[in-house]
């Protein structure tokens, strides 16, 4: 159930970044998955959110990013 949440979270984020990149779109030409890791990073430099939060689907995302 743990692996479930922190895939919703990293879901959510993307999808907030989605969503933001959409709504600006005459003003910023920006993809929104870029919008999500600015966000998503913003929280983690800002210790809103804990590394721990979302660490084991990162951890297996990263681990099986093709190169």
């Amino acid at each position: 159930m743990k692996i479930f949440n922190q895939l919703g979270i990293i879901l959510g984020i993307w999808a907030v970044g989605e969503l933001i990149s959409s709504l600006l779109s005459n003003i910023i030409t920006m993809p929104g998955t870029i919008i999500g890791m600015i966000i998503l990073f913003l929280l983690l430099q800002f210790k809103i959110m804990k590394e721990e939060t979302i660490k084991d689907v990162a951890d297996f995302l990263l681990g099986n990013m093709a190169i």
